[in-house]
């Protein structure tokens, strides 16, 4: 997904892993790294001052990210476009020495999971945030804005929608992660306006709210106390900055 040929080549260094700027679904091993690409290469790949941007969480061993999003990453990468960035930490390229343990094809290349630095990066938006990582899969949509040209763009922790995946799925508040995704791929495809967090909360709490409205006034409020509402509350902006 980028102009002309959309492989990863993630640089793989002894101890430094950096994120590839041709793509949009990105394994980023480290926040540093997810914080650094997001400061320099936006100045150059996006024409508005504020965009939205992902986080996923997600162990490969954890059952949705087996089921339904590593299968997928290729799809993924292409469908998001040139409209939003999903950062993978704890992932990075496979080198030619452990293939065998890659996980899955993503265009011409191949990731890996590295627990010590899920872990790290676990902890280190932990520390910057109040954010506090399930266990399972979390995945976050924060803004990106831009600062001014020399300090570039930084993420907005005050602009949150923190959705827990796994918990979701098993209340019954989203029918699958491929479905969510396309929600969230066909917004930023078509809005380009300030704060598009909220915009995203505000859309999915009104389709949430239509769909319990459908069935009538006591099935309404009947939702207001099931599924629905917990939606609504799900997509809800949170402010997670310290």
């Amino acid at each position: 997904m980028m102009r002309n040929e959309r492989w990863i080549r993630l640089l793989l260094t002894v101890m430094m892993q950096r994120i590839d700027f041709t793509r949009h679904v990105k394994p980023s091993a480290t926040l540093h790294d997810i914080i650094s690409y997001i400061r320099s290469s936006y100045l150059h790949d996006r024409s508005t001052p504020e965009s939205i941007m992902g986080l996923l969480f997600a162990r490969p061993e954890c059952k949705i990210a087996k089921d339904e999003i590593i299968p997928s990453l290729r799809y993924f990468d292409v469908r998001s476009g040139d409209n939003i960035d999903i950062f993978f930490p704890g992932y990075v390229e496979a080198d030619q020495a452990n293939t065998k343990c890659a996980l899955h094809d993503v265009g011409a290349m191949k990731w890996m999971f590295d627990e010590k630095l899920f872990n790290e990066a676990r902890r280190d938006l932990e520390n910057r945030t109040k954010w506090k990582y399930s266990g399972e899969a979390d995945f976050l949509l924060a803004n990106v804005k831009l600062v001014d040209k020399d300090v570039g763009y930084r993420v907005d922790f005050g602009r949150v929608i923190n959705l827990d995946l796994d918990m979701m799925i098993r209340e019954k508040s989203i029918e699958s992660v491929p479905r969510l995704l396309e929600h969230i791929f066909d917004f930023a495809e078509h809005d380009h306006s300030s704060d598009p967090v909220g915009k995203f909360s505000d859309l999915m709490g009104w389709r949430m709210a239509k769909k319990a409205m459908v069935a009538g006034f006591w099935d309404v409020m009947k939702s207001l106390l099931k599924s629905d509402f917990r939606a609504v509350k799900d997509f809800a902006v949170r402010d997670v900055s310290k």
